[in-house]
């Protein structure tokens, strides 16, 4: 799976809506979509190279999901951005496909 499409699940799952060509719009307000910044995820959450991206994902999950979900749990302080957010992408998938 593409960076861009693994980003685009992370954000989705974080609550943002992507309308094409228009802006984003997350849960508490609205950004306009500007050059650099953009709609896409791919320009626009940097979820794959960025702790301070990736860290909340890594606390909602653990907070609503009472833990450590199995696909996480051989991730720990000393883990790389690379594994952990290769964890959460992994898990996020294995939730759209079990949810109810």
């Amino acid at each position: 799976m593409k960076t861009e499409e693994s980003n685009k699940i992370i954000a989705e799952f974080m609550g943002m809506v992507f309308y094409p060509k228009t802006s984003i719009h997350f849960p508490k307000g609205t950004f306009e979509d500007r050059e650099g910044i953009g709609h896409c995820a791919e320009k626009g959450t940097p979820y794959n190279s960025s702790w301070d991206w990736l860290m909340p994902v890594v606390e909602k999950i653990e907070q609503e999901h009472q833990g450590v979900p199995q696909q996480m749990l051989y991730v720990n302080l000393y883990s790389r951005l690379e594994e952990v957010y290769e964890a959460v992408v992994e898990f996020i998938i294995w939730y759209n496909q079990n949810k109810k």
